[in-house]
């Protein structure tokens, strides 16, 4: 019965690449009957690293038995368009069992690996064709997710190892930013820092194609890693927005509400509109506009002392969005909390005037008055 080398199911095949200086030597002819050749290797393979290949050999089996084969030469090799690029052998152990670390090239493309066997007059082999993969990955990212026309892109990357994730220094990444239509409009090339990371930029143009954009990082032909952003049409506010805090120093920690209004130029109030309330970048309540264009937005002061700057956006149904900026004095003990506390009403003046109304009365409903 002919037998030839047969991979079990649980074998696991991935991307192989040549690393300097490994050792080559011509393939030679080895007999393929009479032996089984079972392969492990899980994981992936990475160009540059060494691989640990699982073989187990046995004699061919009979209707009753699979015995092992002890003592069975066993070599695994890489070859790229009939060129032998890695060669590595071993023996069985008593079990038929032999581990071989491989050193996976490190050039990327297809190659071929085949997993031989041989005892006296006997052997097997499997093949298979593999994909070579980069042995890095980046993280791509750009300073901001949305863009206008006319904006300047900011374009990050950091490179790392795949088996480890230790940064990168000095490696060839290319920059490439690609338009809706998939043509390119940004091809850098430049070198990973001290820290694996890389920096670029990119200007968009006044009529700059709207849609989503994509960020690769390259390097050697091979995608490291990717991200996308968005360019959208910028449309004119049309209607303002007015922001104005109920009172001007809090506690900390105070509730208070924030009057918000928005009118189109024209003099129409903005029905239905959307209100974002943000602080520091971080969005801290939320409203909808009623039918007369204002909202009462409830919002809570912070733990800290000091002035707390408040932006207010405003999104129109038809998408348009005007803003305005508003801002709290914060203290824990404030001087004044409240609008009504004008240069002209101070707290000094309306004590005095509560001191006079509570003097005593004359009879007849007059007030008496202070002798001189």
């Amino acid at each position: 019965m002919r037998v030839r080398g047969v991979a079990s199911a649980a074998a696991l095949w991935l991307c192989l690449a040549p690393p300097p200086g490994a050792a080559v030597e011509e393939a030679v002819a080895w007999p393929e009957e009479g032996l089984e050749v079972g392969v492990q290797a899980a994981g992936a393979w990475i160009a540059g690293v060494e691989r640990t290949v699982d073989v187990r050999v046995h004699q061919a089996p009979t209707a009753l038995s699979l015995r092992a084969a002890p003592g069975a030469e066993v070599a695994v090799e890489i070859a790229r368009d009939d060129r032998l690029l890695v060669r590595v052998s071993a023996r069985t152990d008593a079990t038929g069992r032999a581990s071989l670390s491989v050193p996976v090239p490190s050039a990327l493309g297809p190659a071929t690996v085949v997993v031989r066997a041989r005892l006296a007059a006997e052997g097997g082999e499997v093949e298979r064709g593999v994909q070579i993969e980069d042995g890095r990955v980046a993280e791509v990212r750009t300073d901001r997710r949305l863009y206008r026309s006319g904006d300047a892109v900011g374009l990050r990357a950091l490179v790392a190892r795949r088996t480890d994730l230790r940064p990168v220094e000095g490696a060839p990444v290319t920059l490439a930013v690609r338009a809706p239509g998939g043509e390119s409009v940004l091809e850098e090339e430049t070198r990973t820092s001290e820290f694996g990371v890389v920096h670029g930029s990119l200007a968009l143009g006044p009529r700059a194609r709207t849609g989503t954009y994509r960020v690769v990082a390259e390097a050697g032909g091979a995608q490291l890693g990717s991200a996308t952003f968005l360019v959208a049409h910028r449309a004119l506010p049309r209607f303002r927005v007015e922001a104005e805090p109920e009172h001007g120093w809090v506690r900390p920690g105070a509730k208070i509400s924030l009057r918000v209004r928005a009118t189109f130029f024209h003099g129409r109030p903005v029905r239905d509109a959307r209100v974002r309330v943000l602080a520091g970048g971080r969005e801290v309540a939320t409203a909808t506009l009623g039918a007369d264009g204002t909202a009462a937005v409830p919002i809570v002061a912070p733990p800290e002392s000091g002035r707390w700057p408040l932006r207010v956006d405003v999104r129109a149904s038809e998408g348009t969005v005007a803003s305005a900026d508003a801002a709290v004095g914060v203290d824990a003990e404030p001087t004044s909390v409240s609008r009504r506390d004008t240069p002209g009403s101070s707290p000094d003046r309306r004590a005095a005037r509560r001191s006079r109304r509570s003097r005593p009365r004359r009879a007849g409903g007059s007030r008496a008055r202070a002798s001189p």
